[in-house]
Order: C-alpha cells, then structure tokens, then sequence
C-alpha cells in the first residue's frame, strides 16, 4: 500500500470532524510521516540490508518514498494552520532529504494565504547544512534546500506591484525567511567551500526581487503621506527585507538611485509614525549610506535634526551612528579602514565632536560649513592637476 494512500485517508472528512477529533487525525498521520523516515525508520530497514550490487533500485525505493511522502505533506500543507505546520516541520527535520522534494512541488500563488503557507514553511524547514548535500555540493542541489521553485521573477513582479498591503506584507516576509534561510548555511559553510557558497549565492539572487523593483514599494506605501497603520507595517518589513537582501548580497543596491528623503524626510513628518519604525528606517539607510552620501547635503539637515529633536534614545542612537558615518565619509573621503589604529581613533573623535556640538539652531550653519568644505577640497583639487599639468608639459 503506498505511502500517500496510508497518510491520506479519503475516508477523512474534516467537515464532520470536531477540533480534537481532526488533530487525532493528524497525528495519527504523522507517526507515518515520522516512521517513513528513509534512512533510520525500522519499517524500512530491510532496505538497507541490500547488497551493494542492489544500489540502484535502494535509490529508486528512496526516492519513491520521497515522491510519496511530499505528496502527503502537501496536502497536509493546504490547510494552513498552526498544527499542520508542525508537522510538517517534524517531517522535514526527521528526514531533511525532504526538503527538496517537498519545495519542489509546493505550489506558490501571489495570494496572501499562499505566501504566508510558504513563509511558514521556510521557517519550519531545518537549517542547511554541508552534511545535507554531500562532501561534493554544487549551487544546484543546495538552491534546492532553500527555496522553493515557485519564487521567480515571475512571481515578485506580482507580489510587490500589487496595491494590497496584505500581499505586500507576506511577500516581504517570505523575502526575510529565504534570506535568513541562506545565512544560516552561509555561517555554516563558509570556511568549508567559498567557491560554493559564492555560486549558490548567485543563483539564489537571481530568484529574488531586483533592487529597482523592491525600492517603488515605498512611494506606493508610504506611511508619511497618510495616517495608514497597513502602510506603516509594510515599510516596517521592508526595511527588514531590504537589510536581510544587503547580508546576501552587499552589492545588492550597486548603482541603483533611489531618493532616500522619500523614507527619512524632515523630523516633523518623520516623528508623525512610531519609534520603531524611526529607528528600522535609520538603521537600514545606515547600510545603504553608500548611496545616502552622493546627497549628502539633502539628507544631513534631516538626520541632524532628528538626532536633535528626538525624545526616543533608540532613535537618537540611531540618528547619531548614522550622522557620524555620512559626516566621515564626507570629511575622509579618501581614508580606509585599513589605516592604523590610531588615525582612525583620531579621525572618529573627530567627527563625533561635530556631531555632540550641533544643535537645532546650528545645524543650517554647520551644513553650510561642510559645503565650503567640500568646495576648498575641489579646488585643492584642481590646483594640484594643474600644478601637475604644467609640470608635465615641460
């Protein structure tokens, strides 16, 4: 009798089946989903008793009881509640070859329920690890341990184009769990195959939203223009996408332009949405202020004044880190972190005694000073080329 026919009784109905009545159901359906485990359940031992000459048809007995046991799964999956992710997260744990057998068939819709079904399923997968995929692991087979075949391009251009906040959100969600997904095996594997890790990497980015793509979530949903609780929680898990898709992949928003005021605009608007989300907002333009700093100018007015203005110690903790890398950056364009200790203890004090002395009434000042700054820098700059030019030309 097959696997599925065991798990899958037709004879259940669970429209006539009391709570407790249908989670004995369940459970009687997972000690065959724990016991059918391929590699130590006692109901297949004889299947490892073969002689080596049999391999073959022990693979194909495997991968039968795969076939067989995701198919159940799934239809454990299509009820989407709490219990039957248990579950279902039992059996990926007891027999981790599952997992990509089981994200292999999962089907993934742009419907709120489908994402967060999928979501919940990412996250009660175990985690990736190089024992998984053997001693000679290629990008293919561990792409297949992390997410499913449904997530394409195809997919997030539904997902984050569409106008309900819901689907934003599950979409954005689904987004974190993939990227936490990868972290795991990246601390996992990184000393063991570089090579590996580098490619799947790749692969793994080309299954998910560009940066262009991610970054027009923000006008649509933008909390600063209307009182929306919905828009509030959906840059609330943007910024945490945004964070988790830079720890892939640092180079995530190279050459992308994007106008950050439209997320950190001027304290009186900024200071009209909750603390947390001010404090999500800094920290994440703190990872891209690579991009902050080619407008410097528009965006250090605000920050300041955050810092200034605020009463939440979070945020202004967040501010002043914030301020401090951009005012760095700008005053020390040319210094790396490769310098010796000293210089760059000397070149940090430096800045956050800029930072500690600004007030409200001084910051338009102090803009001001780090535009004549830049501008003495320019045309050091130019005198030293033609210095060098005329030199040269003798």
């Amino acid at each position: 009798e097959s696997i599925q026919a065991i798990v899958v009784d037709e004879n259940d109905s669970y429209d006539r089946l009391t709570p407790v009545q249908a989670a004995a159901v369940e459970g009687r359906r997972t000690l065959y989903v724990i016991l059918i485990d391929v590699y130590r359940s006692p109901l297949l031992v004889r299947v490892h008793s073969h002689k080596e000459g049999q391999a073959a048809r022990i693979q194909d007995q495997r991968d039968s009881c795969l076939r067989q046991l995701s198919a159940a799964l799934h239809c454990l999956a299509g009820s989407e509640d709490k219990l039957s992710m248990m579950l279902i997260g039992v059996a990926l744990t007891t027999t981790p070859r599952l997992v990509p057998t089981f994200l292999n068939g999962l089907k993934l819709g742009h419907t709120p329920e489908s994402l967060s079904c999928a979501e919940s399923i990412i996250r009660a997968a175990p985690p990736l690890t190089t024992s998984m995929i053997g001693s000679s692991p290629c990008s293919n087979e561990a792409i297949s341990f992390l997410v499913p075949d449904g997530v394409t391009n195809n997919l997030w251009s539904k997902v984050l184009q569409s106008s309900s906040a819901l689907t934003m959100t599950c979409g954005l969600k689904l987004i974190i769990s993939i990227s936490k997904r990868f972290e795991e095996f990246k601390g996992e594997t990184q000393e063991h195959n570089q090579q590996v890790l580098d490619s799947t990497k790749e692969a793994l980015m080309s299954r998910l939203p560009n940066a262009n793509l991610l970054l027009s979530i923000c006008p649509r949903f933008n909390p600063f223009s209307e009182s929306s609780e919905s828009n509030s929680i959906v840059l609330l898990e943007f910024c945490q996408a945004l964070q988790c898709l830079i720890g892939v992949d640092p180079s995530y928003l190279s050459g992308v332009k994007f106008d950050w005021s439209r997320i950190l605009p001027e304290y009186a608007i900024f200071f009209s949405v909750k603390p947390l989300l001010q404090t999500r907002i800094i920290e994440t333009v703190m990872l891209t202020s690579s991009g902050v700093i080619q407008s410097f100018e528009a965006m250090i007015h605000n920050i300041l004044s955050i810092m200034v203005e605020t009463e939440e110690s979070t945020v202004e903790t967040a501010a002043r880190k914030l301020a401090s890398s951009l005012l760095h950056k700008e005053l020390f364009p040319c210094c790396s972190d490769s310098d010796d200790a000293e210089a760059k203890y000397c070149r940090e004090y430096e800045v956050s005694l800029w930072v500690d002395a600004v007030g409200q009434s001084t910051i338009q000042e102090f803009v001001q000073l780090m535009k004549e700054v830049k501008k003495s820098r320019l045309r050091t700059k130019i005198m030293i080329s033609q210095v060098w030019s005329s030199v040269c030309g003798k």
